[in-house]
């Protein structure tokens, strides 16, 4: 768990609902190229409020938005375990969470295959792209695990996100211990 040494900073958008208003709204405080992905996006489809919004941009285009704290080595293990995270900054706007990400990717669109569950792979750009293993997942209430690399981790998540939403979800997980 990471710990802040001071309060999480705010940027002041007025309080609106998951969605791409929304999305918009903090993007504009974003450098170029930023994309909103996974968690957000996939709450907004399933209809319900997410924990907060992560927000993805190539590494070389980042620049910190004012107001934004680094989290610098201490960086959350979730965003750790993909491997191509460079940095992690944190803030809040419009009463949500947000944390910006800078990753090495060129196309910041290849992040979203490096998410372990189907369920979260789409995101927004100024559209919903919403992939068709997303799409699946939602329409069949299961929760497919594509990626071997952090197994023990991700079975915890969908162990959170399934009691988030009722219980009734169920993995799809092919990969042995």
């Amino acid at each position: 768990m990471i710990e802040f040494a001071c309060s999480t900073p705010t940027i002041d958008i007025p309080p609106q609902p998951n969605g791409p208003a929304l999305w918009d709204a903090i993007l504009a405080e974003m450098p170029a190229g930023a994309i909103v992905a996974g968690g957000a996006v996939r709450d907004y489809l399933l209809g319900v409020n997410p924990k907060d919004i992560d927000v993805f941009v190539n590494v070389d285009r980042f620049t910190n938005p004012a107001g934004f704290e680094a989290l610098g080595s201490d960086k959350d293990a979730e965003y750790d375990a993909m491997n191509e995270i460079a940095l992690v900054t944190r803030g809040v706007i419009a009463g949500y969470q947000v944390d910006l990400i800078g990753v090495t990717f060129a196309d910041t669109h290849d992040m979203v295959e490096r998410f372990d569950f189907g369920v979260a792979r789409c995101w927004y750009d100024g559209e919903i792209h919403d992939t068709p293993e997303a799409a699946a997942d939602r329409a069949n209430k299961t929760v497919t695990l594509f990626l071997d690399d952090r197994l023990e981790r991700s079975r915890a998540r969908f162990a959170r996100f399934n009691e988030r939403m009722g219980g009734d979800w169920r993995l799809i997980d092919d990969f042995q211990i």
